[in-house]
């Protein structure tokens, strides 16, 4: 139940981070000009957040950290649109982390 609570926070956070990048393109606020490198480099962000999503449900603590990475990665180089798909990344990376899955619960006992 935590693992399905942590794939979806971590979705979430990945889905919206891909948004953020998008939006970051386009000059919707236009004291923010990126330049052409940071922007390509702002995009691995949200690929390594999809990745980490998915390595969530096989190695939880190699996607954590892959999730957390894409969370300050994503504030440093998308500072306003990062804001709330970090957040998300953010907890389901230290859920991911932190808290021992079910499975592995029973079979210690």
């Amino acid at each position: 139940m935590k693992q399905r609570r942590m794939f979806r926070l971590a979705l979430a956070g990945s889905i919206l981070s891909v948004i953020a990048a998008v939006l970051s393109r386009f000059d919707i606020i236009p004291l923010f000009h990126l330049q052409d490198l940071s922007s390509i480099i702002a995009f691995l962000f949200p690929i390594m957040a999809i990745i980490g999503c998915y390595l969530v449900k096989s190695r939880p603590i190699v996607g954590g950290f892959c999730l957390l990475v894409s969370a300050v990665g994503g504030i440093i180089f998308l500072s306003v649109f990062y804001i709330i798909p970090a957040v998300f990344l953010i907890t389901s990376g230290f859920l991911s982390i932190l808290l021992k899955d079910e499975t592995q619960l029973v079979t210690d006992k």
